[in-house]
């Protein structure tokens, strides 16, 4: 079978390009009589040496088709692409081809604009795959067929990512330098934290020119880096996959404050780790969690508005407070035993839901199911 993969591929700054990685690297390994090609999202940011297993194509648009017939691709799967461009070259394919056409969408918020996209489209695509319960709700108003309509979540490899016994009294932050991942609730908690506990924070996140504060917020950890020096450790470069692993197995916990996800895969890494989570009680991130492997923290402060238009106020981003999340981690340090619970548990729901061997055999069915068995 030749698939094609439309998205975004390391080193792209996009947080699918991780879940791009290990899913289809994991895929090509279980299923190797596969062809992969893919249209990268931002091909200036491309590396195309870490996965040698796809053949990557000219994101030239306008060749769309040709690529198709030269390749032969007989199904298609684009993921975090949702813009009009994405609209007219669903169009074009349901004009001139028989190939299926599977839109992998993540969504953050009710208002998310791939729904405007989609309700505007003169065409829908064959498949939808939502990575939430929570996310696939909101498709329904487009009155697909149920088989038509799967939710498959994001994966973690349990063989790479696995618990640790050593403790290392590390606090782990993974995200962006954004006020809407939260980053900035941790400014005031660092030295109180390190002269009561002997922690050590690792931030491991990058800036975006102009993204929400995000310079701004950099340079303040590159500062509290030099002040607190082996205390606080930061990662701000773009990190090799394989050194993610060792950042969830060295950590004690991980504190994930986000606003707003559509998923969040450090989330399932940590879990697999037999670490606990500290994240913001919104409604994908409770489904991933569960109820017994973190602890929620209800989004008070806001930090910003989504989607707003010239006549419609959006979604106000809204994150927990300083103080809950010190509470939250204090917690945890103290009860140690309740702690490694919690990670057990997650552990548990990883391998119960999110083990990557289940998530790519669901996508090789899906696969298999739009090729032979067209909707229409």
């Amino acid at each position: 079978m030749n698939i094609l993969h439309w998205g975004p591929f390391p080193n792209e700054r996009d947080g699918g390009a991780s879940v791009n990685y290990w899913t289809w690297t994991k895929y090509y390994q279980l299923f190797p009589e596969d062809t992969h090609f893919a249209i990268p999202k931002h091909p200036p940011e491309l590396k195309p040496s870490l996965m040698p297993f796809i053949n990557f194509l000219p994101n030239n648009l306008e060749k769309f088709l040709d690529l198709i017939d030269k390749y032969k691709i007989e199904v298609i799967e684009s993921f975090h692409i949702m813009n009009w461009q994405w609209s007219k070259i669903l169009t074009l394919i349901a004009q001139t081809t028989n190939i299926p056409f599977i839109l992998h969408q993540t969504v953050h918020w009710a208002d998310d604009i791939c729904f405007k996209i989609l309700t505007e489209s003169t065409v829908l695509p064959d498949y939808i795959v939502a990575p939430t319960h929570w996310a696939k709700q909101f498709f329904y108003q487009y009155e697909y067929p149920e088989e038509r309509l799967r939710v498959i979540p994001h994966g973690v490899d349990t063989e790479v990512f696995k618990p640790s016994p050593k403790q290392t009294n590390t606090i782990l932050f993974v995200g962006r330098f954004d006020m809407w991942k939260g980053v900035q609730l941790l400014i005031p908690l660092i030295r109180p934290l390190i002269e009561k506990f002997d922690v050590k924070f690792v931030i491991r996140a990058c800036s975006f020119k102009g993204l929400n504060k995000s310079e701004q917020l950099h340079e303040v950890y590159r500062r509290l880096a030099k002040i607190h020096k082996g205390k606080v450790i930061l990662y701000d470069q773009w990190l090799p996959y394989n050194r993610i692993p060792a950042l969830m197995k060295n950590c004690d916990m991980l504190v994930f404050p986000s606003g707003h996800e559509g998923f969040g895969v450090p989330l399932i890494e940590a879990m697999a780790c037999g670490k606990p989570v500290i994240t913001t009680n919104l409604p994908n991130m409770r489904e991933i969690v569960g109820e017994k492997a973190g602890l929620f923290l209800e989004p008070k402060v806001p930090v910003g508005q989504v989607n707003a238009t010239q006549n419609y106020e959006g979604t106000t981003v809204k994150v927990p407070s300083s103080e809950q999340l010190m509470d939250a981690i204090v917690f945890l340090l103290e009860n140690p035993e309740y702690a490694r619970e919690m990670g057990k548990a997650g552990r548990e729901r990883v391998l119960k839901f999110f083990d990557l061997k289940k998530v790519t055999r669901q996508w090789k069915k899906l696969f298999e199911d739009a090729v032979n068995e067209r909707p229409y």
